[in-house]
């Protein structure tokens, strides 16, 4: 099963990701490292994780105060991350900018 990032949820992966590497030095890739996790539970047991409503499913990411919102239809192998409310493993990471990273979950 693969995963795609709406542009709205790109943004705020994004923009997230630079918030908190800006409050602590590698707190940002530890967050990224939570998304992908969080994108490999989705993957692993699709319908496992509670309705957002009758079209989405949420899973929460752990350590951080925020959810992975996706589409329920998995009929085509693909799931649509929609909105936040692939992690490399650190040795991919290690150094690597914000944006490298990023390019390489999308």
């Amino acid at each position: 099963m693969n995963h795609r990032f709406l542009t709205p949820a790109l943004e705020e992966l994004t923009a997230s990701a630079e918030y908190y590497e800006s409050q602590c030095e590698g707190l940002g890739y530890r967050f990224l490292l939570e998304v992908d996790s969080t994108i490999r539970r989705i993957k692993n047991f699709p319908e496992a994780w509670g309705n957002a409503s009758h079209e989405y499913r949420h899973c929460h990411l752990v350590g951080f105060p925020f959810t992975v919102i996706y589409d329920k239809d998995l009929s085509d192998g693909l799931f649509d991350c929609f909105r936040f409310s692939s992690a490399p493993d650190a040795k991919v990471l290690a150094g690597k900018s914000l944006n490298a990273v990023i390019r390489y979950l999308v």
